[in-house]
């Protein structure tokens, strides 16, 4: 009988909001793919914070340090998976290449194309693979979806919308705690899942027109970012991100109209696609229905008819991550992926400055 594998050694930078998740997430793995061929296992949760470090201990009976040079060495990593403040990114995700561990970064890669495009470059360079958790491209649904658009089924996108929305930053408006650093506004936090399920689907974005706008005193925090977009091939496109909508929990919703047909997708209903094709498509409708089966996880212990959801969308994306580190040929969402949406975040930021004048994304 041979040896299993020794597993993926994983250490989580980053134990606020995100950390836990991913912890979860990877417990999950344990179950959900005995067969893989090394599976993801946390050994190191690293965190600046002590009442951090004490939480991930006494939740996952892991080491639980502050931030040091020798942690990779010491505890023997494979996979830093950086689930640090977004300013925090580059020199984590940097370092941690340097020392030839793979990456998985939470989105986005930094938010700036200057400062992602040498982690890119360093990527390249590096015996250690750089990736985004780009989580959202785990929706069985929404794969369906990318696989209709690119196989012609809706005949040429001509437009597309997405809108996601939450209410985070209307709660702490409320309280009269307005949200002050960028990291916490609207394009930053929640555009750039848009932004990259645009490009998952349709296509790059070339050119930009924004506005965002701040409830009460203007800060680097925009409560709600839109933009109006050209993609490459010539289709329209537009993005609205919302952190001050009522009601609103991870509220994502995406269109895409073609000349052969057109598609709906809510996380309302996150099992369903809405299609509609053929002659006469606008009255011509099919839903579509997905589960857990359908995403990229091998399920052994969650029976294949049960819904997905935001935990089993993330073990799909680290499950990916983890396959691609081993070795396997799995498609993740790379840095470049991460750099091509920073860039659009940039050309935003730069058209809301001018009144969404017409940017150009490098």
């Amino acid at each position: 009988m041979s040896a299993r594998p020794a597993p993926l050694r994983v250490a989580i930078v980053g134990y606020g909001t995100v950390g836990p998740l991913h912890a979860l997430a990877y417990q999950t793995l344990a179950r959900t793919l005995p067969g893989a061929a090394r599976t993801p296992e946390v050994v190191l949760v690293v965190d600046p914070e002590p009442a951090s470090r004490t939480r991930a201990s006494r939740e996952w009976s892991v080491p639980a340090h502050p931030p040091g040079e020798d942690l990779w060495e010491a505890f023997g990593i494979d996979i830093v998976d950086c689930c640090a403040p977004t300013e925090q990114h580059a020199a984590l995700c940097g370092e941690a290449l340097q020392a030839g561990r793979s990456v998985l970064c939470e989105k986005p890669l930094t938010g700036s194309g200057e400062a992602s495009a040498p982690l890119v470059r360093l990527a390249d360079s590096s015996r250690g693979a750089l990736g985004i958790n780009f989580n959202f491209r785990q929706v069985p649904a929404l794969r369906e979806a990318g696989r209709l658009v690119r196989s012609g089924a809706l005949g040429a996108v001509r437009s597309l919308r997405v809108e996601y929305h939450r209410s985070s930053n209307l709660a702490r408006h409320r309280a009269g705690n307005p949200p002050t650093g960028a990291t916490r506004g609207a394009l930053l936090d929640l555009g750039p899942h848009a932004v990259d399920l645009v490009h998952f689907l349709c296509g790059q974005i070339t050119e930009v027109a924004a506005r965002t706008h701040h409830h009460g005193p203007a800060t680097s925090a925009d409560d709600i970012a839109k933009l109006e977009c050209v993609l490459e091939g010539g289709a329209l496109g537009s993005v609205e991100v919302s952190k001050m909508t009522a009601g609103a929990a991870n509220d994502l919703r995406v269109f895409a109209y073609g000349t052969e047909g057109a598609l709906r997708f809510t996380t309302t209903e996150p099992d369903a696609l809405d299609v509609f094709r053929g002659p006469r498509y606008g009255s011509a409708h099919q839903r579509l229905r997905f589960g857990v089966a359908d995403a990229s996880l091998e399920t052994a212990v969650v029976p294949a008819e049960t819904g997905s959801g935001v935990l089993s969308w993330h073990a799909a994306s680290l499950s990916a991550f983890a396959r691609r580190v081993a070795g396997e040929n799995v498609s993740i969402a790379s840095a470049r992926d991460g750099l091509r949406v920073d860039r659009v975040l940039d050309a935003a930021r730069a058209s809301a400055i001018r009144s969404a004048a017409w940017v150009g994304v490098r």
